[in-house]
């Protein structure tokens, strides 16, 4: 099943500020755009953790079967969410790599509850 909703949830991830109806990561006070793939690979990722999730589990939730991108292509975005994260292959902090059976993030993102500007009744 495709997963390609935008929801106005925020998590933090380490020090880094994930919001998913904006698409956008904040770290280090630097706030990034990021893909709606990229984005979606690392929801699926906070949703199952702890658990592993494989290659080809990425790929039918986050392209589906209509879009031909192969395991390099999870790969590549994984990559792409390293960057993204500040995190580092050889020690990472974020998003391992278990071979042979996919990825994990190393923590729980924290549930932020999403802040919304206060908005004044007006009375005529």
């Amino acid at each position: 099943m495709l997963i390609m909703r935008l929801e106005s949830r925020c998590w933090m991830l380490g020090e880094c500020l994930i919001d998913e109806g904006r698409q956008r990561i904040d770290r280090s006070g630097l706030s990034q755009p990021v893909r709606l793939k990229l984005l979606a690979v690392l929801v699926c990722l906070i949703e199952r953790y702890p658990s592993p999730v494989s290659p080809d589990e990425l790929l039918a939730e986050v392209w589906g079967q209509y879009e031909t991108v192969g395991r390099q292509g999870v790969a590549n975005a994984v990559w792409a969410l390293r960057r993204l994260l500040g995190d580092d292959t050889g020690v990472p902090q974020f998003i391992e790599t278990i071979p042979r059976r996919g990825y994990r993030l190393l923590r729980p993102a924290q549930p932020l509850e999403r802040q919304w500007p206060q908005i004044e009744k007006v009375t005529a």
